[in-house]
């Protein structure tokens, strides 16, 4: 398959693998390569997320899109721009907590398939990966053309204004902002997000706003639908905890268990005392000040997911692109070994 192809057929690989229906059709005859591999070894995560099935309403038109077998019903509005006016905020009012997932590759492909089987949001990893502004632009557009419904986020570079504002403005409907320890960089993210008067975010003719055709709808739908979520990653971070929810605009607190833990000199050591202690402290003060708390499963593991979603946090990120990959791949070079052997 061509690398062109490959792009365009990604969503009829994803849509053969998961039996999702676009526009009333089915996906097509799945080909080979990474797309049916990432396609292929996500499902063991979004088989535990609930199927979906809405009406997305795009321009004043409904689409309709459904996936699998439903048991919960969304509905979305796509403003001209194709952006999506239910907010992720809204999404955890109405389910209680949303399921994504992390884009580290940089692939349109990836983004597109990883749409299309069901997570709630992709967060592009502009912190740990060599991704840019330009090739966030792309991602973007590939996950909504996976699928509108799907929320595009950015993991930042750092909490600088500057560049807030052009991730916002190549179409993110919010950020997650990593090493957020004082309440001063809260309010730094919280203004590079929101439009006057609520922030200070310069309006310019972007995709956001439909390239200037929608700047009066997009203005006002963004500071109602934007999502602000700061990392608590680091030591600071949970001594001024309470500083930092306080900040109008924060919607939700990332828990970053490697930097948390390696801040505290305990690299990894997730199950030590005092690394519990310091996750249960944001989990428990999140939850008694009304702000969601999320946290990142690296591995994709659908039991750690569900114990979380009972343990009540709301946001919920499990794996990386290439984590779904890198298993994928190892499990499939596996079976193939053992296949070589069994039949000697």
């Amino acid at each position: 398959m061509e690398q062109g192809a490959a792009h365009n057929d990604a969503g009829v690989l994803a849509g053969h693998a998961f039996g999702v229906r676009l526009h009333g059709q089915q996906g097509g005859d799945c080909g080979h390569g990474v797309a049916r591999v990432l396609a292929k070894h996500s499902r063991t995560l979004v088989r535990y997320i609930q199927q979906k099935r809405g009406m997305i309403r795009c321009g004043g038109r409904a689409v309709k899109a459904s996936y699998g077998s439903s048991v919960h019903t969304r509905s979305v509005v796509i403003s001209l721009t194709g952006r999506i006016m239910e907010s992720l905020k809204a999404g955890i009012a109405s389910r209680g907590h949303v399921v994504g997932s992390f884009v580290n590759t940089g692939s349109p492909v990836c983004a597109e398939i990883m749409a299309r089987v069901g997570f709630d949001f992709l967060a592009v990893d502009a912190e740990h990966s060599p991704v840019d502004v330009p090739q966030t632009f792309s991602l973007i557009q590939a996950i909504a053309s996976g699928n509108p419904a799907c929320a595009p986020l950015v993991r930042l570079p750092h909490t600088g204004y500057a560049e807030i504002k052009r991730y916002m403005d190549a179409g993110a409907v919010g950020v997650i902002a990593p090493m957020v320890n004082t309440r001063a960089q809260a309010e730094e993210v919280v203004a590079a997000v929101k439009y006057p008067p609520f922030g200070r975010r310069g309006v310019g003719y972007c995709r956001a706003n439909g390239y200037g055709t929608a700047i009066a709808e997009g203005v006002a739908a963004d500071n109602d639908a934007t999502f602000v979520c700061v990392q608590a990653e680091h030591v600071d971070a949970v001594t001024n905890l309470d500083e930092i929810i306080a900040v109008p605009g924060v919607d939700a607190v990332f828990i970053g268990p490697y930097d948390l833990s390696a801040s505290m000199g305990l690299t990894a050591q997730f199950d030590h005392p005092d690394v519990i202690a310091a996750i249960s402290r944001i989990h428990t003060t999140c939850r008694a000040k009304g702000i969601v708390s999320g946290i990142h499963v690296v591995q994709p593991d659908p039991a750690a997911v569900a114990r979380y979603i009972r343990d009540g946090y709301g946001f919920i990120a499990c794996g990386l692109d290439i984590t779904f990959l890198a298993n994928a791949c190892s499990d499939g070079m596996t079976r193939i070994r053992q296949g070589i052997a069994d039949a000697e």
